[in-house]
């Protein structure tokens, strides 16, 4: 079928395109971050001289200690509750002292140590080898019964399993050991873990969105009896802040039409789910399982590209990991993107607009 256009004489004739239609729904979030205010200057700034003040506090009281035990587990904890990067240096420091130190100050039998030491390392670019984790295993090449038994430890265990590489098969053995326990793990009750568990087993801590994590640890460890008060308020002092330059932002580029309009509906084109199955003759699950496959190798790339030295700048990388990471949040068991649910607009909502209460 041929159309003419404008008027055009019947040479310039062009054939008809047919375009499907994009039928745009209203933005979910309506003008809510357009309407945002901002905070008072003077009380925007004396939050800011508060959390200066908790950052000596804890850079002080914290960081003075020199136990391996008390070191993990601070550095973990600034991590998890997004304010590490206010003490760059010493985590840096820190971390170069534990990784020089690594095979002889780790507690043979002590899982959670090693695991988390394993972890923190990995995740920073350190060459550790994941022959550490030989040890757990008994004569038979099976990681002992016993170690089930050790909650914080197996939990610690998983969330290492993740920063695996390729030919660490004692890696992808232990995430399946630590998944099946985990999972029955999780539903006993009166396991004060439980919550972070099946937290964990849903989004691994690495391929987790940081903010997002550490909107939620902070309610985890606030829970904790043993929780540090003064990292406690800095971290809740500081995630609030950081929300209040977001919403800044926000009220910026959404002051341009439609920039927040997400579900599109185009009519019904082939998935790659389907093209897959209709090319080879396969069934749906098949090839979920090979697209899940390949996934897994694909972050097995990115954590070998992270180990120092780079041949990409860190800071680059960085970007690629967190860019992954969105990815991996958004589409692990649908589109959340084009079709967002209750739980993604919980997830919104808890990093850009509902404030921690202190």
């Amino acid at each position: 079928m041929f159309i003419q256009v404008s008027g055009a004489p019947s040479q310039y004739a062009k054939s008809e395109v047919i375009r499907r239609i994009a039928n745009f729904h209203p933005s979910i979030w309506g003008d809510r971050f357009i309407n945002n205010t901002s905070e008072d200057k003077d009380i925007h700034f004396r939050k800011v001289c508060e959390v200066d003040e908790l950052k000596d506090e804890v850079r002080n009281e914290l960081f003075a200690t020199g136990h391996l035990s008390q070191q993990l587990g601070l550095i973990d904890a600034l991590q998890r509750l997004g304010v590490a990067y206010h003490f760059e240096r010493e985590i840096q420091e820190a971390l170069e002292h534990i990784y020089t130190t690594f095979n002889d100050k780790i507690d043979v039998d002590d899982l959670y140590k090693v695991s988390l030491s394993f972890r923190l390392l990995r995740q920073e670019g350190f060459k550790v080898s994941c022959d550490v984790f030989k040890k757990f295993k008994d004569k038979d090449g099976q990681f002992k019964e016993s170690l089930t038994s050790n909650i914080e430890g197996m939990l610690a265990f998983y969330e290492a399993t993740h920063l695996r590489m390729h030919g660490e098969d004692i890696l992808d053995e232990a995430l399946e050991f630590t998944t099946t326990h985990l999972q029955s793990t999780a539903t006993l009750i009166g396991n004060p873990l439980a919550a972070q568990i099946t937290c964990a087993l849903k989004q691994p801590l690495h391929k987790g969105i940081p903010r997002l994590e550490a909107r939620q640890y902070i309610s985890f460890y606030e829970q904790d009896a043993s929780h540090n008060k003064v990292l406690l308020k800095l971290s809740i002092l500081d995630f609030n802040l950081v929300q209040s330059l977001h919403k800044e932002e926000l009220r910026y580029i959404t002051s341009y039409p439609h920039f927040l309009t997400f579900e599109q509906e185009r009519g019904h084109a082939p998935s790659t789910v389907e093209c897959c199955m209709k090319q080879h003759g396969v069934s749906e699950q098949v090839v979920h399982d090979e697209f899940n496959r390949q996934v897994a190798n694909a972050w097995k790339d990115i954590n070998e590209e992270c180990i120092r030295p780079t041949v990409v700048p860190m800071p680059l990388l960085m970007r690629v990991l967190n860019l992954t990471q969105v990815v991996d949040v958004i589409y692990k068991e649908g589109d959340s993107y084009t079709h967002v649910g209750k739980e993604m607009k919980d997830n919104v909502a808890s990093v850009l607009i509902d404030l921690i209460p202190i």
